[in-house]
């Protein structure tokens, strides 16, 4: 799976074995980034990065989303501070936790 950014979103592709390609395009109607992709298995993929379409606090805000191997959203959440916040990486701890920079 690759992430790439886009102008006004987010854009996924996956190449199938099959080498059929799946994309999607995420984000609303500003300025959304992903820079970081990290997959539990084969059907669990989380983005990660800064969004301005879908703040709660500042003038962006970290992101966090849950996709499924079809690229479908499973849940997506905002958070950060008063200021300008964006997470640039995630991984997955031992516990099953997930860990954003």
């Amino acid at each position: 799976m690759r992430c790439f950014t886009v102008l006004l979103g987010v854009f996924i592709c996956s190449l199938s074995i099959s080498a059929q390609t799946i994309y999607k395009e995420y984000g609303g109607q500003y300025a959304d980034e992903a820079y970081g992709v990290y997959s539990r298995s084969a059907n669990k993929f989380y983005l990660t990065g800064r969004t301005v379409s879908f703040r709660e606090f500042g003038p962006s805000d970290s992101y966090l989303q849950k996709i499924d191997r079809n690229g479908n959203t499973l849940w997506r959440k905002a958070f950060g501070s008063i200021f300008s916040d964006q997470s640039n990486s995630i991984c997955g701890g031992y516990d099953n936790s997930l860990v954003i920079a």
